[in-house]
């Protein structure tokens, strides 16, 4: 017999006789020891005695792996992910099959954790490929992006095929469908190409919810970076009529409303005026809106910026970050944030270094509001 295939079969036997005598206590104080799982090795003994009852289980209780993967920390969901998959290969290594009904029924309950749906569909289509007929179409507004993105693609290709046939009407309906879903940025540019290619233009500032209208101030100043930890007057309150001390002089509020296609804040264009030249150097500035919400809510803050920034929202601190000239990818930093019912109040602080190179010329920001899945959530004002 080849030795390195008798670990397997033990452990295949094992497996047998734990999946035989597992009851459903049983599998929940394995799931509990697996979820309390936690960083620096925390739980690891514990889960490593309780990882072969979960694998071991008979197939039936497949979806309850799946469910105790929402609300799992990374590693905990590592541990259940390949319980699941161990579970599947098994039966599928021994010619059974997989619950297809339940699997099915998990894919379309919203209400589970996207990533677990994601892992039933695939193994779902192990055993019923054509399932992907009749549930792509149905994620266009699913809340997972996993699956969400397979039915944007869908819409591409159908919208590629319609324009082969020249097609160029529904071929647009199509790709506009998939434009006002995706959330992926890839898929957003490739639907902007497509789309303009056909003379149609997009508003990226609706679709992701980009606020453009501002008051600003400034500048203030930032000498050898000193400027990103002290705190002037716009970050104790907030007085559109009030007159500051700025770096060279007195300072005001002044009306910004940025007309570029994504969205992007140019605070050295709308404060020339008050910098002592053009592209000034140690300088920050601030700028503030308002956000109406008509009812509490968690949301997402996203921003960019190739200068040092920090925002707040109603006065507290909810994003900050020392770092200058880092790149501009989109949706670069992302705070967790709750709005309050009526009126919020967004402030950000751009700060600019000393260095001149011809990449530092920028002092600017790009911000929106949206859910989880990059959604946007519009002001009601």
């Amino acid at each position: 017999m080849n030795r390195q295939r008798e670990p397997i079969a033990v452990a295949a036997i094992l497996m047998g006789l734990l999946a035989a005598t597992c009851s459903a206590a049983d599998l929940d104080d394995a799931l509990s020891a697996l979820r309390a799982v936690g960083p620096q090795g925390a739980g690891n003994e514990a889960a490593s005695a309780a990882w072969p009852q979960a694998a071991a289980v008979d197939v039936s209780h497949v979806p309850e792996l799946l469910a105790a993967l929402k609300g799992a920390n990374p590693l905990a969901a590592n541990w259940i992910r390949t319980a699941v998959d161990t579970v599947c290969e098994r039966v599928l290594r021994d010619e059974g099959t997989l619950p297809q009904a339940a699997l099915k029924h998990f894919v379309q309950d919203t209400g589970q954790d996207p990533k677990a749906r994601r892992l039933a569909y695939e193994w779902l289509l192990k055993v019923d490929p054509k399932a992907q007929e009749e549930l792509v179409p149905q994620w266009l507004d699913d809340p997972s992006l996993e699956l969400r993105r397979d039915a944007v693609a869908q819409r591409i290709e159908q919208g590629e095929q319609a324009a082969a046939a020249n097609q160029k009407d529904q071929a647009v309906r199509l790709w506009e469908e998939a434009y006002d879903a995706a959330r992926d940025r890839d898929q957003i540019r490739t639907l902007t190409k497509l789309l303009k290619d056909q003379g149609r233009q997009v508003d990226l500032v609706k679709h992701d919810g980009l606020i453009v209208d501002w008051l600003a101030i400034g500048p203030f100043d930032n000498t050898d970076e000193a400027g990103f930890d002290t705190v002037y007057e716009p970050e104790k309150r907030f007085d559109p009529k009030q007159t500051l001390q700025g770096k060279h002089g007195e300072v005001t509020w002044i009306k910004v409303s940025s007309a570029s296609p994504e969205g992007v804040v140019d605070l050295y264009a709308a404060l020339k005026d008050d910098l002592a030249k053009e592209q000034e150097r140690e300088v920050i500035a601030y700028a503030t809106t308002e956000f109406h919400s008509p009812t509490q809510r968690k949301v997402q803050i996203r921003s960019t910026s190739s200068n040092a920034t920090k925002i707040w929202l109603n006065g507290e601190l909810v994003d900050a970050h020392k770092v200058y000239h880092g790149g501009t990818e989109y949706d670069q930093y992302r705070a967790d944030a709750v709005l309050r019912p009526g009126v919020n109040r967004i402030l950000v602080k751009v700060c600019q270094n000393a260095q001149t190179q011809s990449w530092t010329n920028h002092l600017d920001f790009q911000l929106r509001v949206c859910d989880e899945i990059g959604s946007a959530i519009p002001s009601q004002k």
